[in-house]
């Protein structure tokens, strides 16, 4: 079989089947036989080829998870077939596992937009990471920070100079939590605005006469004058300001020819400086702070009765074609029980912890005078999206959103997009194409499509490819099993999903909301 398809049909299960059946008929096992299928359990050479058989078409960059979650199934299986309790019935039924995880396995739509990190018992710690920078001061500081760190803490700004009195010994470093002994002042020092009292007494300011704009000199000397008109017969005051910054101990001295004077005199001076760490040798330390997750296994159940009539028929031979037909069947509602079960705990997780990034479209032209056709207006989705993906990129530092999920139904928008790569087709089984991904947004956003999603409503992520800067995290264990007691008064088949799940970065996620 090629690895054309990751996505299989029935057609493709049926032509897996006879593929894993020569390889393993020539140690003469007849996988149509479910009595033979003990002795697959009881090999483990056998199991890797069987499991080796049912993982061709899958991408080498996923096969490996495959593989270690099949090889769960198949040791979880070997326990069960060892159990005194375990009904005969169980071998016919369990070689259907295998196939049946093959085929629902690369349909999971939330595999695809979650980190997942497939755990080999079932309880698991895995170490995540956040990056942090410690200030000099000793306080944590989770990133991203967008406050200058280490290379340049500001001291004042362009619309909020810091006020240093006329006259006065300031210290620069003190006001933003340092000290000369970590710290110094960067020469380019700007004296941008000043404020005083004119000749009538009156306090004028803080820009009465413009910014000032007077940059310190290398060895940190300015002065400049401001004459104030005379006013009610006294005056004209012409007041000359000195100062001095001393950059190794960030001390700025101010002193004015008429600062002993109660009036025609400058005040203050509004500066913008900036306090490093960089020639001190003594930089902001950013690291990670880890954090420890421990995966508790959750087990998802579904059961299905059967007849006394079906379970002597599974019983006996049963054909690789019933095999193909039974599995395409179940696996659907497999993958899909699963799919469900982690969107609504995401959707649920976002809601609650990440209301603000949040984007609504209505569906009818809203605009005043809008007079461009459907199509044109589909473009304020794509505003939308791209907002929520900006949100999501300033939230984390990491990375922009990376995936989208939308229903079938919302579908029709992004055909509208010239942006929109559509890559699937409809005629695949009722999907579209061949996996869960039918095209891209924008060149970089994946989008995947799937009847889980509520229609009019747009979840965006953002899946980092590194698995410590997870955002949320799918950590299957064993993602199928069989369990064939009797429930009741009706035999039961009560089919089992083992995983564990955990949201750990909020907002890595955001929603658009389509109102029709």
């Amino acid at each position: 079989m090629s690895n054309k398809h990751h996505v299989i049909d029935h057609n493709d299960m049926l032509a897996l089947f006879e593929s894993v059946q020569t390889t393993i008929g020539g140690y003469g096992i007849d996988l149509e036989d479910g009595k033979n299928f003990k002795n697959i359990l009881e090999d483990s050479s056998l199991q890797n080829l069987y499991i080796e058989g049912f993982s061709e078409g899958i991408n080498e960059d996923e096969r490996r998870g495959f593989n270690i979650l099949a090889k769960n199934i198949m040791e979880n299986m070997v326990g069960l077939a060892e159990n005194t309790n375990t009904s005969l019935g169980f071998l016919p039924q369990a070689r259907m596992i295998m196939p049946l995880f093959r085929f629902m396995w690369p349909k999971m739509i939330m595999r695809e937009f979650l980190t997942t990190v497939p755990l080999d018992s079932p309880e698991a710690v895995r170490y995540f990471f956040k990056p942090v920078a410690k200030t000099l001061t000793g306080q944590l500081v989770e990133l991203p920070s967008y406050s200058p760190l280490g290379m340049g803490t500001p001291v004042g700004s362009w619309n909020a100079p810091f006020a240093v009195n006329v006259p006065s010994s300031t210290d620069l470093l003190t006001p933003v939590g340092l000290n000369s002994n970590n710290a110094s002042i960067e020469r380019k020092v700007v004296i941008v605005s000043w404020a005083g009292v004119d000749a009538a007494g009156a306090t004028t300011g803080p820009d009465a006469a413009g910014d000032v704009n007077l940059v310190v000199d290398e060895e940190g000397k300015f002065q400049f004058s401001h004459t104030f008109p005379a006013s009610g017969g006294a005056g004209p005051f012409t007041d000359v300001v000195t100062g001095t910054v001393n950059f190794e101990d960030g001390i700025i001295s101010l002193s004015g020819t008429r600062s002993v004077d109660t009036v025609g005199k400058i005040t203050s001076v509004g500066i913008v400086a900036t306090a490093t760490t960089a020639e001190e040798n003594n930089a902001i330390k950013v690291g990670f702070d880890s954090r420890k997750i421990r995966f508790n296994i959750t087990d998802l159940q579904m059961q299905a009765d059967w007849s006394v009539q079906y379970e002597q028929d599974m019983k006996s031979r049963m054909g690789l074609q019933m095999q193909a037909e039974f599995i395409a069947v179940f696996g659907n509602q497999s993958q899909l029980s699963l799919d469900v079960a982690l969107f609504q705990d995401l959707l649920f997780q976002t809601t609650k912890y990440n209301p603000t990034n949040v984007e609504s479209f209505n569906a009818n032209p809203t605009r005043a005078a809008f007079g461009y056709t459907v199509k044109e207006w589909a473009n304020e989705l794509l505003f939308k999206i791209e907002r929520v993906s900006a949100r999501i990129y300033n939230a984390t530092n990491l990375t922009p959103a990376t995936h989208m999920l939308i229903n079938p139904m919302d579908m029709v928008w992004l055909r509208m997009l010239n942006s929109f790569d559509f890559k699937g087709s409809y005629d695949k089984d009722g999907q579209f194409g061949s996996s869960p991904e039918v095209g891209t947004l924008s060149n970089y956003l994946t989008v995947l499509c799937s009847p889980i999603v509520p229609a009019g409503r747009i979840v965006i992520g953002a899946k980092p490819a590194q698995e410590s800067f997870a955002n949320y995290i799918f950590a299957p264990y064993i993602p199928m099993t069989i369990y064939p007691y009797p429930l009741g008064n009706r035999p039961a088949l009560t089919f089992l999903s083992r995983f564990g799940n955990e949201m750990l970065r909020p907002e890595g996620y955001g929603i658009v909301n389509i109102i029709y």
